[in-house]
């Protein structure tokens, strides 16, 4: 309900206000997206990359059961880290692991399968 001397606000406003959508919040949320999206284009190729360098069926469902099992064990001492270092300083932290990983992937000088 708006006041008499209140300023209207526009339905954008009105709409990020319900869901607390700052700016920052926002950017953030598709930079996400999009590194996630072109991560996943990817990986789909992954098995067929291993068996053209002759992995065998067995060693192609052991990587998958072993990236899918450390994708669900690493959420649990990430989560206890949050706990300890706050939601702030650990996202800060996991957000720099990450660029040097992707930095180091980038100095790689030659993909020799």
């Amino acid at each position: 309900m708006q006041t008499p001397g209140q300023p209207r606000l526009s339905r954008r406003s009105r709409l990020a206000d319900f869901f607390g959508l700052k700016r920052n919040l926002v950017i953030l949320l598709i930079a996400i997206f999009v590194i996630g999206a072109g991560e996943e284009l990817w990986m789909r190729f992954i098995p067929k990359y291993l068996q053209a360098v002759g992995a065998t069926v067995f060693v192609i469902g052991l990587y998958d059961a072993l990236r899918t099992l450390l994708g669900a064990i690493y959420a649990y001492p990430g989560g206890v880290l949050v706990d300890i270092w706050g939601h702030r300083r650990a996202f800060i932290i996991f957000n720099i692991v990450s660029i040097v990983g992707y930095a180091l992937v980038l100095l790689v000088p030659h993909w020799a399968a």
